[in-house]
């Protein structure tokens, strides 16, 4: 159900936003944006989707909707259906940056 290609908005409680690609596949995670690549896992347990995802700087200015860090480690939770994800979270290192992220899938795995 989870496993695709995602389109992602996301922002924080510092006031800055953006939006990227995801890739869903067999528990892990691999997208990006202009400025930073995701690697990360996830899981569903009970119906809650848990997604622990670590941002890598790779071009451009180091601003992330948490700070101006290189890699950054955010854990979410959510819902997931066939078609959309709403998750809420906060970055590793300071639980008191919030972070959220809609999600819509735009295709299936080929």
């Amino acid at each position: 159900m989870v496993d695709g290609l995602w389109s992602i908005e996301f922002g924080s409680n510092q006031g800055i936003f953006g939006t990227g690609i995801v890739i869903f596949e067999r528990e892990r995670i691999f997208g990006g944006d202009a400025n930073y690549f995701y690697l990360g896992k996830y899981k569903i347990e009970n119906n809650i989707f848990k997604v622990e995802v670590e941002s890598t700087h790779y071009a451009g200015k180091p601003l992330s909707v948490a700070d101006s860090g290189h890699k950054l480690r955010f854990l979410y939770e959510g819902t997931a259906d066939a078609r959309i994800m709403y998750c809420k979270g906060y970055l590793a290192s300071d639980p008191t940056i919030k972070v959220f992220a809609n999600l819509i899938k735009r295709a299936d795995l080929p």
